[in-house]
């Protein structure tokens, strides 16, 4: 679904440290995705420290340093939109949205494989929920506000992707992203 090319993406470069990327459609475009782990912290380390590191916190850390980028009086809502739009801006890049789609086919058609990619999506709201806390206020683990805020988020995400592959990409990402979060509005 929505990440799975961004964990892909992100294994390719975790096991390709030194710039060699894999043959194909996508070998080139890996590279200048914000969504591979071509940052410092990542390719400085060790092969052996960087191949434990999971994709899904990767992409999960990367959310929450944007989220944390934010400015501090806006939104939580208003942030996590600008946060997806680099999620926006991958897939609709033409070489990795093209990637995307492929993989999606993929993962929708074997069962395991979807429900492994729900459990990766689950963990990068986990890796947000601090920051989001922070941004809240709604501090305490106890208080469901800050999870469900961020969970109807990444729902809304998960449904604009889903549209986007059933209408053959018919309206930019993006578009379809604003409409699904402007469905819903935290109070």
């Amino acid at each position: 679904m929505c990440f799975c090319v961004i964990l892909l993406s992100s294994c390719s470069a975790i096991h390709f440290p030194s710039g060699n990327a894999p043959a194909g459609p996508s070998a080139a475009s890996w590279r200048s995705s914000p969504w591979t782990c071509s940052s410092k912290r990542v390719t400085t380390r060790p092969p052996s420290t960087t191949w434990r590191r999971r994709p899904d916190e990767i992409v999960g850390e990367q959310l929450a340093e944007d989220l944390a980028a934010r400015p501090a009086g806006e939104p939580l809502w208003v942030s996590l939109r600008q946060v997806f739009g680099r999620v926006a801006e991958h897939f609709e890049s033409e070489a990795l949205g093209t990637a995307a789609v492929a993989m999606e086919k993929i993962v929708r058609d074997h069962p395991a494989l979807n429900a492994s990619y729900l459990e990766r999506v689950s963990r990068m709201q986990e890796l947000m929920l601090e920051e989001a806390r922070t941004r809240t206020g709604w501090r305490d683990p106890a208080d469901p506000r800050t999870a469900a805020i961020v969970g109807a988020a990444f729902s809304c995400l998960i449904a604009a992707w889903t549209t986007w592959l059933a209408t053959n990409q018919a309206q930019p990402f993006g578009d379809l992203l604003d409409q699904t979060m402007g469905a819903i509005q935290p109070t």
